[in-house]
């Protein structure tokens, strides 16, 4: 729970500049899959160690599982 609340309220940090409607969804999105996005957390935080900046580190992980985060977008009804 308190593991939950640490993690919106970061999530909600990295997207203020977004409309309440985009971070709703957003927020859903990573909520509907916390294994997975803790996966990609995991992988970018690995990256930016070994010396990539975190918008790099960040692309490089995206792109690795971009089948894995469209089907995510497809299921929550996002992507057709």
């Amino acid at each position: 729970m308190l593991r939950d609340f640490l993690f919106k309220k970061m999530i909600e940090k990295k997207i203020q500049g977004l409309s309440e409607e985009q971070k709703s969804e957003i927020l859903n999105i990573l909520q509907s899959n916390p294994d997975f996005f803790t996966q990609i957390a995991d992988e970018i935080k690995e990256e930016v160690k070994n010396g990539l900046s975190e918008q790099d580190a960040a692309a490089k992980v995206a792109q690795r599982n971009q089948n894995q985060i469209m089907d995510v977008f497809k299921k929550g009804g996002f992507v057709k």
